[in-house]
């Protein structure tokens, strides 16, 4: 590398967070330099990775992939010819900001996040989906999300114990976890609503036998 050259940005490192920061200095015409000795950090390296944004299941050779791909869609357009507006719309065609908006933290202007307009389109829904709603909520997401980490962190079985995928039948998703001698089922139904029989002497931990569209029961079966 040329000791006299001058970067508007340089990025240490290949991972998510970099390649990410590579991305916003292309879209703004930046002269940037990207300094790693391989792509996609440590996600790269492994296996099967869950729930990241934009994949429900990927591997990380096939996420690194994914990078490389977004990274080079801005320097790739403007190769073949194409103006800067051009470029962007592709570049913007791959990215994931159409699936963002400002955390919506109430329904006040601007939803709570900010004095001033963010750049980034805010949705509308934020008057009736917001946090301060659904904290007023006992179903809503961000309190089901709180009984579900208390319910962990109270139980060890569900911090230590093993798993077990028992069935995915009639769109319903029933796996155990097992420590010791305690076991926890949990079973979430995307199907139509119907009740289940507990099995004796079951507590129930969270959740209700009659379970709706998209609801879930966590129960536990007594220890012999």
């Amino acid at each position: 590398m040329d000791g006299n050259l001058m970067y508007d940005l340089i990025v240490v490192g290949a991972g998510p967070a970099g390649i990410t920061a590579s991305v916003y200095a292309a879209r703004k015409k930046m002269d940037f330099l990207i300094v790693t000795g391989d792509l996609g950090g440590q996600a790269a390296l492994s296996g099967d990775i869950e729930n990241y944004t934009g994949y429900q299941f990927i591997t990380g050779p096939e996420l690194a992939q994914k990078f490389k791909e977004h990274l080079e869609q801005f320097k790739l357009a403007m190769k073949e010819g194409k103006t800067h507006e051009e470029a962007l719309k592709i570049g913007n065609n791959n990215n994931r900001d159409k699936s963002r908006s400002p955390m919506q933290w109430s329904s006040d202007t601007l939803s709570g996040f900010s004095s001033t307009k963010s750049w980034i389109a805010l949705n509308p829904d934020y008057i009736t989906l917001n946090v301060a709603q659904q904290i007023k909520d006992a179903e809503s997401m961000l309190s089901k999300y709180k009984q579900l980490i208390a319910l962990r962190n109270s139980e060890p079985v569900l911090q230590y114990g093993s798993y077990k995928k028992l069935s995915i039948k009639d769109d319903c998703i029933h796996f155990i976890r097992s420590y010791h001698n305690s076991k926890i089922n949990v079973i979430i139904n995307f199907g139509k609503p119907y009740t289940i029989d507990l099995p004796d002497n079951s507590i129930v931990l969270l959740g209700s036998p009659i379970l709706k569209t998209d609801d879930f029961i966590i129960f536990k079966q007594a220890q012999n």
